[in-house]
């Protein structure tokens, strides 16, 4: 609930409008200064404000004075007059139950307690008010007025409260402690308050908790100072980022400070996850500082400059300001995210990110681990309670974490005394009788030289089987099927439905891979403009799309790339084409690492 609310600030606060006091004279001087790549002249061409920030990309744009406060305001915690209470109505509309006293709100002060059952509020009973929205107005109402409330406490005495109404602050980040001993902090933008909050989840949990568990499902970024401050909490010390301008200089961003927690961290993400966000688990990562658990992240690999009145004050009189992309972002170890996300170590479903996550942070049973799972993942040791894993209530999550193991996993099923017997997955799916377990690795593999790798595009979803589920490894890989599989690892899609090359049929299944990959630069058609999609990919063309791909993601290939020698000085590559040569030379050099 509280989530679905800040995303739809965050939404409505990120809407651009179109009037702009800004004049496009200056629209164009500010993108020609800080847009990270050359603007077609098509588009610094267009003739309004709205139309050339149409023509950059979706990130960047122009606020009108009240957009820019909203969008500023929606980074920070939320000011409010009330009551300080987060609830929900019960199914038959007769109670309001309390599920969070905010601190500082009229209701802590009150002495409100969660879990309390609202029956009634200044008299009228909440089983006769029509909606939620009406109880809400019931609720609220100027500062210094009161209102009385009839509780229903958790030991079942009945009690009346007057309370206060008076400002309190709805926090982004949140926290918890969870199961007795797991410290949870609920992050769901990254702002000013955001380090302080993480802080005081530390300076409340630890010593209490042996994990952490950080969740930034819904988290569409904000701050990169203060996602770089708290990944700084469970990650190595030094940068946490790095941005690259349109001058190619890198910029890195450290924790503000020194403070580091020895428990790992279990990280919660989803597709809403995004930008500065997705910093902090790319490095989380990097840093091998616990485990990226959930679905794949948005993929916003890209940072913008807002230029106000404070940088430009003769262009911004009235309070408006602009957002233009300027610079990419990349992890500690310089891989970007942009488009293709940060992939977690176990990609699992939505519904059952927390519960897998609740299952993995059992407490090291030592000695007495019969009846224990201990799990090998992210460079850490996890443990998990079989009696939990098996309850109806965790099953399903149980088998979905047996089904999202890397190919090569080893589980180690305890026997009292401390002893462990090794089994893969599917050995203990049929061991627990879990016949609804699914492996995610291909048959037809087992004999490939390359199964592993297979099977570990298989278990991300990104190689997929015919529809018997077989991959097929021997069989010819077409220039059309390598767009598709690559077009899958970015998201890419082509802008339009213009054909990119004379053969490539716009209804064809690969046409829109095609034009996405064209579109990126990664594929290009021969000396007569054919791309030729059903031909065997060759060898070399393989080396120069692959090297292409790793140079758009990687920053460290990205700057070998402005200084890779010339082909013909290349002699241990002389059996390649010099379109090729210096492509292999980079691809050498590749230290992508996409999956942690």
């Amino acid at each position: 609930m509280k989530k679905l609310f800040f995303s739809l600030t965050l939404s409505l606060s990120l809407l651009l409008s179109s009037a702009s006091a800004l004049t496009i004279e200056q629209a164009r001087s500010l993108v020609e200064t800080l847009y990270i790549d050359p603007v077609p002249d098509e588009v610094l061409s267009r003739p309004t404000v709205s139309d050339l920030f149409d023509g950059l990309d979706q990130y960047s744009g122009y606020f009108t004075p009240e957009e820019y406060r909203r969008f500023l305001s929606s980074m920070n915690d939320v000011s409010q007059v009330g009551l300080g209470i987060v609830s929900t109505r019960t199914e038959d509309g007769a109670q309001l139950v309390i599920q969070e006293v905010l601190p500082n709100g009229a209701a802590e002060k009150a002495g409100v307690l969660p879990g309390d059952r609202i029956t009634a509020i200044d008299g009228h009973r909440v089983l006769q008010a029509a909606d939620m929205e009406e109880l809400v107005g019931w609720m609220q109402g100027e500062e210094g007025t009161t209102v009385t409330l009839s509780l229903l406490r958790a030991d079942g005495q009945e009690t009346v409260l007057t309370l206060i109404r008076s400002p309190f602050s709805i926090p982004y980040t949140t926290h918890q402690k969870m199961d007795g001993r797991i410290g949870y902090i609920d992050c769901d933008s990254f702002g000013e308050e955001t380090y302080a909050h993480f802080a005081e989840a530390v300076d409340a949990l630890d010593g209490e908790t042996s994990l952490w568990l950080v969740d930034l499902r819904g988290n569409s970024g904000g701050l990169t100072q203060a996602a770089a401050d708290a990944a700084g909490l469970f990650s190595d010390p030094g940068p946490q980022v790095l941005l690259q301008g349109r001058d190619g200089k890198v910029f890195s961003f450290s924790p503000q400070q020194d403070r580091t927690l020895m428990e790992p961290v279990i990280l919660m993400v989803d597709p809403s996850t995004a930008s500065s966000s997705e910093l902090m688990a790319a490095s989380i990562r990097d840093s091998e500082g616990g485990l990226i658990l959930g679905t794949r992240t948005f993929g916003k690999g890209v940072a913008q400059t807002v230029v106000d009145r404070r940088s430009e004050p003769t262009y911004f009189l009235e309070g408006d300001a602009v957002r233009i992309t300027s610079a990419r972002f990349y992890s500690p170890k310089g891989v970007c995210n942009d488009k293709i996300g940060v992939f977690p170590h176990l990609m699992v479903s939505e519904a059952n990110t927390l519960p897998i996550a609740r299952l993995l942070s059992a407490q090291d049973p030592g000695l007495s681990n019969d009846g224990y799972l201990r799990v090998h993942a992210a460079s850490w040791q996890w443990y998990l309670s079989l009696d939990q894993a098996l309850d109806p209530a965790f099953r399903p999550a149980f088998v979905e974490l047996l089904e999202a193991l890397w190919p090569d996993a080893v589980l180690y099923l305890g026997h009292g005394s401390g002893g462990w017997e090794s089994l893969t997955p599917p050995q203990l799916a049929k061991r627990l009788g879990l016949e609804e377990y699914r492996r995610r690795t291909f048959s037809d593999a087992a004999d490939s030289p390359h199964q592993y790798a297979l099977n570990v595009l298989g278990t991300y979803g990104i190689l997929q089987g015919d529809e018997q589920g077989l991959v097929q490894p021997k069989a010819l890989l077409t220039r059309a099927d390598l767009c598709a599989m690559l077009a899958r690892l970015l998201r890419a899609e082509a802008h339009d439905g213009s054909p990119t090359f004379a053969d490539v049929s716009p209804t064809a299944w690969y046409a829109s891979s095609v034009r996405a990959m064209a579109e990126l630069g990664l594929v290009t058609g021969d000396e007569k403009g054919l791309f030729h999609p059903e031909s065997p990919l060759t060898y070399e063309q393989m080396i120069v799309i692959l090297s292409r791909f790793s140079t758009r993601l990687n920053l460290q290939m990205k700057v070998s790339a402005q200084q890779a020698p010339p082909a013909d000085s290349l002699p241990a590559l002389s059996g390649y084409h010099p379109w090729a040569a210096q492509e292999a030379w980079l691809l050498g050099l590749s230290q992508l690492n996409l999956f942690g």
